[in-house]
């Protein structure tokens, strides 16, 4: 974790977010972790609060799950 103290609870509410939103869809998190291209276990530390996505794994994210995203506001 960082030292940053506002990083831990911005990964803690994007990782239940991200969890309530695979399962509202019924996916498994491998699932998600294959569309990212990413391992298995940091798509789980995603959503368990210990690492946060990237900006464009958050953008796949988004257009995934049909969420609001900033690129897709820009203009």
């Amino acid at each position: 974790m960082s030292d940053n103290p506002n990083i831990e609870p911005r990964a803690v509410l994007i990782g239940r977010r991200l969890s309530t939103l695979r399962e509202s869809r019924r996916l498994r998190s491998g699932e998600i972790a294959t569309t990212l291209g990413i391992p298995a276990s940091r798509y789980k530390a995603y959503e368990n609060g210990s690492q946060i996505p990237s900006l464009p794994e958050l953008e796949i994210l988004a257009n995934l799950y049909q969420t609001w995203s900033y690129a897709s506001h820009e203009n």
